[in-house]
């Protein structure tokens, strides 16, 4: 999130992606060796038992992007100033945690 708002320009070039996207195109999260790393360090988790097994390393990777892109590409009126763009982390991680723990 904090690239996002240090980088208004990128902003505006996603979305501006966003309006030229063609269903042939691709866009969005792709495997890089930096979501391969988050991808292994999830499994590592899972196997330490501190993350659900049951829960796609994939798809929680897709699940922590988009509450990020949503917070800071998106107008969003509920997330205006410093103060509620840190509750609203606050919320998000702690929501995560109860989700994704080991029952």
């Amino acid at each position: 999130m904090r690239f996002y708002r240090n980088n208004p320009d990128v902003i505006r070039m996603i979305n501006w992606q966003r309006l030229e996207y063609e269903a042939s195109q691709k866009i969005g999260i792709t495997l890089t060796a930096e979501t391969r790393a988050w991808i292994d360090a999830i499994k590592h988790y899972q196997k330490q038992k501190d993350i659900d097994p049951k829960f796609k390393p994939e798809f929680i990777i897709t699940l922590i992007l988009s509450i990020i892109s949503s917070a800071t590409l998106d107008p969003n009126i509920f997330i205006t100033d410093k103060k509620n763009q840190h509750a609203y982390v606050d919320f998000c991680v702690e929501c995560l945690q109860r989700a994704l723990e080991k029952k």
